[in-house]
């Protein structure tokens, strides 16, 4: 099983490749760049097998609700896909985020991905957002994590994405 630890900045050009390859384009990559240079980074965990970065996970801080990260990218080398990396950069984010003192997590995507990963649906039905309701799930970090709504904000680097 790989290795997780915290991104390092040797690690760049191995991230960078990994989410090139990853999603087929440089959308994310370049998200991942402007979070970084802007400081909106809380949490960044690469995982390493044999042959190097085999996945990568990154929180940023959002604006709105205040203590709440974006899981944003999740990021797993096809060679590596389906060995249990991605759930593993979940988990140990996640648990990384609790202990920092973050209130909620929020990711879009599918359900039954995040699911098992505490993530759902209904927990973010009261944070209005720009991406559909239906893929977009929130998990508590600890307790009241998510008992003040508010719409949903992430860092200026999201808005790139898709231009």
């Amino acid at each position: 099983m790989a290795a997780i630890r915290e991104f390092e900045p040797i690690d760049d050009a191995g991230v960078d490749a990994l989410l090139r390859e990853a999603f087929a384009g440089e959308a994310e990559a370049r998200l991942v760049r402007a979070l970084r240079a802007a400081g909106d980074v809380a949490l960044e965990l690469v995982a390493e097998d044999a042959d190097g970065i085999a996945g990568m996970v990154l929180f940023s801080k959002m604006i709105s609700p205040r203590g709440a990260l974006a899981m944003a990218p999740l990021a797993v080398a096809p060679r590596a896909q389906g060995k249990g990396f991605g759930g593993s950069l979940i988990a140990a984010g996640l648990a990384r985020a609790e202990m920092a003192g973050w209130l909620a997590a929020f990711v879009l995507g599918a359900p039954g991905l995040y699911a098992r990963h505490g993530f759902s649906v209904e927990a973010a039905a009261h944070f209005p957002g720009p991406y559909p309701a239906r893929f977009m799930l929130a998990r508590a970090l600890c307790a009241g994590g998510l008992a003040d709504p508010a719409p949903l904000v992430y860092a200026p680097a999201f808005a790139a994405l898709g231009s």
